[in-house]
């Protein structure tokens, strides 16, 4: 998944998102993807998945990674965000 950050890919509250893109890989995308996009999502799954999750090599590039975790209980948020 690939999104567009109409202002500043750090202050998600205050931006402006455009996702494109018919699917999410599953995995870190093509190397590509962190020069064409502000954000790239390489992680979308459950809570439980993304405690045991290993990305490997992540490519480094302009765009900001984030990682779409669902189903996180409202008390391990902040340490899921730390981490």
């Amino acid at each position: 998944m690939v999104v567009d950050a109409d202002g500043d890919p750090h202050d998600i509250e205050n931006t402006k998102l455009t996702f494109s893109g018919a699917e999410n890989p599953g995995t870190v995308p093509d190397a590509g993807y962190f020069g064409i996009a502000d954000v790239v999502v390489t992680f979308e799954d459950t809570a439980e998945r993304y405690r045991c999750w290993q990305p490997g090599v992540v490519p480094t590039g302009p765009a900001v990674t984030w990682h779409l975790v669902h189903g996180a209980p409202v008390d391990t948020h902040v340490h899921t965000l730390a981490t």
